[in-house]
């Protein structure tokens, strides 16, 4: 096997522990993007669920449309 400067700086770094260690986990870390994301989804969903219902809501009501607004006074009625 030759002993290039790469090949054993390979093997140093498989065989020596890592220098500082790692004061969180990995799977610490995973886990709390994923509680980040999924929370992230979660109010995402809410406001897109209240901006469908805000909108919604007057279309099945009527509210918006042709005809929604009461036909303005003509000045002959008023005086």
């Amino acid at each position: 096997m030759d002993r290039t400067p790469l090949r054993t700086h390979f093997e140093r770094a498989v065989t020596d522990p890592p220098a500082a260690p790692q004061l969180v986990p990995r799977a610490v870390r995973a886990g709390q993007r994923l509680v980040r994301r999924r929370r992230f989804t979660a109010a995402t969903a809410s406001a897109l669920a209240l901006a469908v219902i805000a909108v919604g809501v007057p279309f099945a009501t009527g509210g918006f449309g042709i005809g929604s607004r009461p036909a303005p006074e003509s000045p002959a009625r008023a005086a």
